[in-house]
């Protein structure tokens, strides 16, 4: 099942919509702000979606509310992250769902792949297509907020592939930008949405070492952001890129995977092994120290110095 689908069969309630399910969102990263909309959308229905925490309970606790009914009323269950669980405790319930054959309908979310179930319905929310998904959600807006929410999903279908949470954040902001808004789409729009697919690519160049494909395509994106955007990305690349060797050198192949996340999928089959963890510390620590320089207006020369002495490895 689809994202678009799962939201059809509950804004039109049926006879299939009633019936229970167990329901499993899984994504690259957890959608805080998507899934926070999502569930207030419910919040007043027929059937609302009740946060049950599989943090702060115990799998018996989760267990009783989900075997038990009152008047035989049937309900909505949402167990939150299981990323949030350590791997024992996670096998646990997803075990347990696998098996559920209660009243009540349950969702949760995952980045880990499970194995398939016939009683689990899978959800991708790695979409290609989001501006579709926007379109389904706005069924759920009140009419008051229909038409600017309308005009601002439009905008959209220029921009596939960003995050679901990237998505709603633009919605939301689009519908406060009055008669400016083609001002800002054709002029602010292009600057503040990240294009992944170049920047992996960059990304793929710098850890393969590749300073020519990798300064012909940084000539062309470094004026789109600005100087404490890059602080930022690169901060986070090689933070997550040390951890993701660090881990992989343990054989600790399940939380090497969490951390990958946004790493350059070259890096993650092959190229981690040309870099050593030392010298992606030390090369954070240099970019920790140029975040700090470009606060201060100092720091543009100082990306330049980091790829040259990443390039000749003299980290």
């Amino acid at each position: 099942m689809n994202i678009a689908a799962f939201l059809e069969l509950h804004r039109s309630p049926s006879e299939n919509s009633s019936r229970p399910a167990v329901y499993l969102f899984q994504a690259k990263e957890y959608p805080l702000l998507f899934f926070s909309f999502l569930m207030k959308q419910f919040v007043g229905a027929d059937l609302p979606y009740t946060f049950l925490s599989v943090v702060d309970g115990s799998l018996d606790t989760i267990k009783r509310h989900l075997e038990t009914t009152f008047l035989g009323q049937t309900r909505r269950y949402w167990l939150g992250s299981l990323d949030q669980l350590n791997a024992t405790r996670q096998k646990k319930i997803i075990a347990y769902c696998a098996q559920y054959q209660g009243d009540h309908t349950v969702a949760f979310f995952s980045t880990e792949k499970i194995p398939k179930s016939s009683s689990i319905i899978s959800i991708d929310l790695d979409i290609e297509k989001i501006s579709n998904v926007f379109c389904e959600l706005t069924l759920f807006i009140p009419e008051a907020k229909k038409a600017r929410w309308r005009t601002a999903v439009s905008v959209l279908k220029n921009y596939e592939t960003m995050s679901l949470d990237q998505a709603l954040m633009l919605v939301e902001y689009l519908q406060v930008i009055g008669a400016g808004k083609q001002e800002f789409v054709s002029q602010w729009l292009p600057r503040l949405v990240v294009h992944e697919s170049s920047l992996f690519s960059l990304s793929q160049y710098f850890f393969a070492r590749n300073p020519e494909k990798f300064y012909a395509l940084w000539k062309t994106l470094f004026s789109e952001y600005s100087e404490p955007f890059w602080a930022v990305y690169w901060g986070e690349q090689l933070w997550r890129a040390h951890f993701y060797i660090a881990l992989r050198s343990e054989n600790n192949i399940a939380e090497a995977k969490k951390i990958a996340y946004r790493l350059p999928f070259s890096f993650i089959q092959r190229d981690w092994r040309q870099v050593t963890s030392k010298e992606l510390q030390r090369a954070h620590q240099f970019i920790y120290e140029t975040d700090w320089a470009v606060k201060n207006s100092q720091g543009s020369a100082r990306f330049d110095l980091l790829f040259g002495k990443f390039f000749s490895q003299a980290f």
